[in-house]
């Protein structure tokens, strides 16, 4: 069974991919530029905690890694026998340098996240989002739940850019919405409306997953998520253990749409969809 949101390599630039078949309505080009412009707007006040910090903390570690197995290695090297007091000597050097700058960039990031400008983003970014669930037909409250994407949307200069997740998924978040004849899933681009009757089952599976990006406000090492053993694996690479499938079949195609396994709330959906379809 393929993704539900899966996109063929080989998809010709004005074909559509399988999920896009289920688009109901898109926002106006007016509010869309309006998204794109805040989106800038985040970029560049995220530069003012430039990533120089982390990239100075990931930097030291490699360094202090290669000088460890310099140590190890030339313990075993006559030719380097005058240099093995010099390994740990730099692997601690690096080490603190890796903690200092990890220290420091958390700081940063803890001070923007205080700061007005911040504050007034976060505040005229929920309007943003209310006016597109509005255009969209979505009612509030909604139930926004991560999503396993293969490929990641990118929108950039009015323009929507596939990215290949390399095996791993993307996560993006949707607005889950149960009505009398369809299920909606609305980002705030677009509102894809799938029928309840071709929604056939939900499953949890065991295996592991690897997914790209965390969209939750609570970090991944919150209480409220340690019970899934979720693992930071590098960068904003992720593994869990674990994953809902909702299995959706329309005329004799089946796709899964795959949520997380802290994704629980999918499990109340699925029972409004069966209520109705009773």
């Amino acid at each position: 069974m393929k993704n539900f949101f899966n996109i063929p390599v080989d998809l010709k630039p004005n074909e559509k991919s399988y999920y896009e078949r289920f688009v109901n309505i898109s926002i106006s080009k007016k509010l869309e530029k309006e998204l794109e412009d805040m989106t800038e707007r985040i970029k560049k006040t995220q530069k003012k905690y430039s990533p120089l910090f982390l990239n100075l903390a990931r930097i030291s570690t490699y360094l202090s890694t290669f000088s460890l197995i310099f140590t190890i290695s030339s313990a075993f090297m006559d030719a380097l026998r005058n240099y093995i007091v010099l390994g740990p000597i730099l692997f601690g050097v690096f080490i603190v340098l890796h903690f200092a700058c990890m220290i420091l960039h958390k700081r940063r990031t803890k001070k923007l996240d205080n700061s007005e400008e911040i504050k007034q983003i976060n505040i005229e970014g929920s309007k943003l989002i209310q006016r597109s669930y509005k255009e969209l037909g979505i009612n509030m409250p909604t139930t926004e739940m991560d999503v396993c994407l293969y490929y990641y949307y990118r929108k950039e200069n009015g323009k929507t850019t596939p990215r290949f997740a390399n095996g791993a998924y993307f996560l993006k978040e949707y607005a889950f919405q149960v009505n009398e004849d369809c299920l909606i899933l609305a980002d705030i681009y677009e509102a894809i409306k799938i029928p309840l009757s071709s929604i056939k089952s939900l499953t949890k599976k065991d295996k592991k997953i690897f997914f790209y990006g965390w969209n939750k406000s609570a970090d991944y090492t919150n209480k409220e998520y340690k019970k899934y053993n979720l693992r930071n694996v590098r960068d904003s690479m992720f593994s869990v253990k674990g994953a809902y499938v909702l299995e959706v079949k329309v005329g004799g195609d089946k796709k899964e749409i795959i949520l997380p396994p802290y994704e629980e709330k999918i499990e109340k959906i699925y029972k409004e969809i069966n209520k109705i379809e009773q």
